[in-house]
């Protein structure tokens, strides 16, 4: 791979890191929205909806963490 693409590739994974940085400050406040709720509220259809959303903002994290190593190793 030559230069100018291994730098358009860097520039790519650096916008993936941020986003990435972006996407767990915003699971860990649903998080903590979720773990704040009363109980009862937990259980509740609002409080799924709450888990579920940290649950799928984890997930797309794990995601990004897994394209960022891919184009790491892309640029070996």
């Amino acid at each position: 791979m030559n230069k100018q693409r291994r730098e358009r590739i860097d520039t790519i994974k650096e916008s993936l890191e941020q986003l990435k940085s972006e996407l767990e400050t915003i699971q860990e406040e649903e998080q903590e929205a979720y773990d704040a709720m009363p109980e009862g509220l937990q259980g509740s259809e609002r409080g799924e909806k709450a888990q579920a959303s940290s649950d799928a903002l984890s997930e797309a994290v794990s995601q990004l963490d897994g394209v960022i190593e891919q184009l790491e190793e892309a640029v070996e």
